[in-house]
Parts: C-alpha cells; sequence; structure tokens
C-alpha cells in the first residue's frame, strides 16, 4: 500500500469508533454562551426525540454523549459554540463565472448560527414572484425552493470534514446557486444511489448528526439528497450534485429571466393568475422555525392586509388544531401545504395579524420554539 492509500485503510476501519466529531475538544461547557443548551433541549424535547427533563447544561450534554471528563466534544464544539475560525463564506458574482463579483461576505460562529446565516443571505439575494389568485393575501414564491435550500445549508455542515481548511461557501451566480462543502462523497458511491434510496447513510460525522436529528434539522439519515430532489422536481427547479477532488456541491439552477413571463412561470397563465416580480426587499420578514440569526427588517416591506382569510376550510381546520400550541411546521404539514412561504403568506401571518392565532413568544417572533394557539386557548 501506498502511504495515502494506507491511510484511507485506517480512516475506514476506524470509522465507526473513532471519528473526528467524537474527540475530546479543548472547549468546556462555559463556552456555550447563554441559554443555547436549554433552547436546545426544548426544541429536541418538542420533536419527541429525546425524553428526559432539563436539570443543567452538563447534565444534558452528558446524556447526549456530548460531554468527556468535562471538555466538548467536536461536535458539541462546532454546533453550540463554533470551533475557533469556523466560518462560511458567501458571494454573490455578476456573472456565470468566478470573477467579478457584487458582494462577499465572511462570516463565523456556530454550525447552528452559520446554517441560518447562509439561508437567510440565499433567500435575501435570490428572484422572487407574487401571485395574486383573486384573494386578497399576496402568495410570495421564491425561484428555487427554500426548503430544499435549507436541507442542502444543513447536509453540508453535517457532511463537512472539519479538519480541511477550507471553508463552506455559498455562491450565487447569475443562472445558478452553489452550496459547497469540504468533504468528499464516498468512494465507490453516487448521488443517485441515495436519491433512489438504495443506500444506507455514510456519516462523516455521527454524532453531529444526532444533534441536528434530535431537532429535527435533519428528518432521517441518507434522506437529503432525495428530499432536496424531490423538492426541486415539485417546483420544476434543475438541481445537481457535483461530486470534486476536494468536497461536494449542491448546484440550483435558477429560472432564465430573458425568457417570456409564461416560460419563467409556467403553468400560472392557465389559471389566470396576475403575477410579478418583486426583490429581496419587498419579502417581508415572517415568524419561522429557523435557528435563531440576527433580524433584519426589510425596507419595502408591503402593508400586511388585516382583513381574517378567506379560506374557510383550511383556517377552520387550522384553529381546531391550534387548540395546542403547535409548530409552524406542524400546522403546515397538518392542513397539507408543501410551499412554505405560500403558507406563511396565506394563511399564517393573516391569522396572526387578525388575532385569531397568537404566538407562544411574542418577544422573540423568530424564536426556534416558536408554537402559535388560538387566541381563545391562551388562558
Amino acid at each position: 500500500m501506498s502511504p495515502a492509500e494506507l491511510e484511507e485503510f485506517i480512516l475506514r476501519k476506524n470509522a465507526r469508533t473513532d471519528t473526528w466529531d467524537s474527540s475530546v475538544s479543548d472547549k468546556t461547557p462555559a463556552d456555550i454562551e447563554g441559554p443555547v443548551i436549554q433552547d436546545y433541549h426544548e426544541r429536541a424535547k418538542q420533536t419527541g426525540r429525546i425524553d428526559f427533563a432539563y436539570k443543567s447544561k452538563e447534565d444534558t450534554l452528558k446524556r447526549l454523549g456530548m460531554l468527556k471528563n468535562g471538555a466538548l466534544t467536536n461536535a458539541a464544539a462546532v454546533f453550540f459554540s463554533g470551533a475557533p475560525l469556523l466560518e462560511v463564506q458567501m458571494a454573490i458574482f455578476a456573472g456565470t463565472e468566478r470573477l467579478t463579483f457584487n458582494d462577499i461576505q465572511r462570516k463565523d460562529g456556530s454550525v447552528q448560527q452559520l446554517a441560518a446565516i447562509a439561508e437567510k443571505y440565499i433567500r435575501n439575494n435570490i428572484r422572487w414572484r407574487v401571485v395574486f389568485d383573486g384573494s386578497l393575501q399576496r402568495n410570495e414564491i421564491p425561484e428555487i425552493p427554500m426548503d430544499a435550500v435549507r436541507e442542502a445549508i444543513i447536509n453540508s455542515f453535517c457532511h463537512k470534514d472539519y479538519k480541511s481548511s477550507q471553508n463552506n461557501t455559498i455562491s450565487i451566480y447569475s443562472n445558478r446557486v452553489e452550496i459547497y462543502n469540504p468533504g468528499k462523497f464516498p468512494d465507490g458511491l453516487a448521488p443517485e444511489d441515495f436519491i433512489a434510496g438504495d443506500e444506507l447513510s455514510v456519516k462523516r460525522n455521527p454524532l453531529l448528526a444526532q444533534l441536528m436529528y434530535y431537532v429535527k434539522d435533519i428528518e432521517s439519515f441518507g434522506t437529503g439528497l432525495k428530499r432536496i430532489t424531490d423538492e426541486c422536481d415539485i417546483a420544476g427547479v434543475k438541481v445537481e450534485f457535483r461530486m470534486m477532488k476536494l468536497g461536494f456541491a449542491v448546484v440550483f439552477y435558477r429560472p432564465d429571466i430573458s425568457a417570456s413571463d409564461g416560460d419563467i412561470n409556467k403553468g400560472n397563465a392557465s389559471q389566470n393568475k396576475s403575477i410579478e416580480q418583486v426583490t429581496p426587499t419587498d419579502i417581508p420578514d415572517t415568524p419561522t422555525d429557523a435557528l435563531d440569526t440576527p433580524t433584519v427588517t426589510p425596507t419595502d416591506a408591503p402593508n400586511t392586509p388585516t382583513d381574517t382569510p378567506t379560506d374557510n376550510s383550511n383556517i377552520d381546520k387550522i384553529l381546531s388544531y391550534c387548540q395546542e400550541p403547535r409548530s409552524r411546521t406542524e400546522i403546515q404539514q397538518f392542513v397539507g401545504l408543501k410551499d412554505k412561504m405560500h403558507f406563511l403568506e396565506k394563511y399564517l401571518k393573516p391569522l396572526l395579524d387578525s388575532g385569531l392565532l397568537i404566538m407562544t413568544f411574542p418577544d422573540k417572533p423568530n424564536s426556534k420554539n416558536q408554537k402559535y394557539v388560538r387566541a381563545d386557548k391562551n388562558g
């Protein structure tokens, strides 16, 4: 064996018992600021994926297998506090090549923080369209499905090679959005193997994946690429998975704005819907279940109608379902709606504005623990 082949053999042999994320870091629970662990514990308990009561930061970390001899595992260090120089680099390029850029940013933080920052950067820098379907509400649709984008971002941190000096990157071109992580795809496998559902997950960072699984950042192991593909198929968006020498990239292709409106918004014309293009500043901040990230208030946010929404069938279902506090995801799944922005704009925001639903954390509208309950059921 060559030295490289020998190293690869040893890594494979120890993959199940001696992963990077299970090793002890130089951080302690004191390096995790504020109520981060308690908030995480509450989220995980709400999903039903852990069942023990919160006692202390140290107790939760120990029960999760993230504390060894008083020190955090690498998984806990990057997920909750951010390892030294854990960064994401984000850029907007003027054309289709990595030449002239219109914006470039570099952010550091924990995996939780960086995933939220990366999602928001893409959300605010892609095109959206508004479909008026005859109701009082604006139906705002992104050119790339945001659920697929978030899945790709979470996967990029889950499968990153944290020993690499490279950063995760977000690159927005005129014709595509690329989400890259420095972590080679498993040898002998291809993305199609996982999209078809024929292969089990190969976890580079199993403890980190477990932390994400407890709070439903990932739904189940090995399904991420299939979920991305399915969301893009529904939206009619082309997605490509690139296996690179030093990493892996998910590429979402943006629609050609030089095409006719009928091509860009295929299917809408036949439904007699009026369509207008909007810029990112037209997109209002709405309560989500995303991880906490600094809130930016759009300068051109539209006035939201305060009338009660008119789709009585779904409205009645939502109000009945929310006699107990429910998360955004739970409500959306209950009424069977796939498009998150459509659900937020047509149902959740109008119900909140009309006072029929209220937030369980009204002072923190973007809290990851946010739930919604009928106003007359809140004491």
